[in-house]
């Protein structure tokens, strides 16, 4: 019996008798060069893998390259034609806060109440005793100006004169366009001294058949009474 044969018996008593004991019959050197070339295969493999990776990303983005130059010019091309002219947008800003004054300036004409209102508590203001005529031949005429039309209506004030004054300062801050068309003024020979007039009033409205939604914006002459 070899040498070599009596040491791998001899090693396998001593396993038995301590279990939990193992017994390397390699050298060490063998292990060691073993565990390196199985490091190195996974080392290769692994930098395979991510290189195919990496190959396929790439190829992938290339295909889509086209796809999102074109998608980035349709945005930029929609942006500059979006663009808001920086005067139009001042302009905007401007007139946005005097929008519902011109809805308010041009009533409905088959809707006058807010306007008669108005203007009955114009010549109470000024301490005037006042009578609105809207008669039926006061219907809504054509105007000159786009989108509107024109009431002519009557209203007949008694009072001392200046209070008559005060009623056409109070209608000229009315927040309609209206302008005085015609006047005529008498004084009583009574001791109280009253002073009569009768005016002639041209209300500007929407057009007639006109939606409301739909305003027309008045000349800047708004509120502007004329006296003919």
């Amino acid at each position: 019996m070899t040498m070599a044969k009596k040491d791998y018996k001899q090693n396998q008593k001593m396993t038995l008798v301590a279990p939990g004991i193992q017994f390397y019959i390699e050298e060490p050197e063998v292990v060691i060069k073993r565990e390196i070339r199985r490091a190195i295969w996974i080392v290769v493999a692994v930098l395979v893998i991510a290189a195919i990776l990496i190959a396929v990303t790439v190829s992938k983005i290339k295909q889509m390259t086209p796809t999102l130059t074109t998608k980035q010019n349709t945005i930029y091309q929609a942006s500059e034609i979006n663009v808001v002219d920086q005067n139009l947008l001042n302009n905007w800003e401007e007139t946005k806060s005097i929008l519902e004054k011109i809805g308010q300036a041009l009533p409905d004409p088959t809707n006058l109440l807010d306007y008669q209102t108005a203007l009955e508590k114009a010549a109470a203001d000024a301490g005037l005793e006042a009578a609105v005529n809207f008669s039926s031949a006061n219907t809504a005429t054509t105007s000159k100006i786009s989108g509107t039309s024109i009431v002519e209506h009557q209203v007949q004030v008694k009072g001392d004169a200046n209070s008559i004054y005060e009623f056409l300062a109070n209608v000229e801050k009315l927040p309609f366009y209206v302008t005085l068309t015609k006047f005529s003024i008498s004084s009583s020979r009574g001791s109280a001294n009253e002073t009569s007039a009768n005016l002639t009033f041209k209300l500007f409205t929407l057009a007639k058949n006109k939606p409301t939604g739909n305003l027309a914006s008045p000349s800047p002459t708004v509120n502007n009474l004329e006296i003919k």
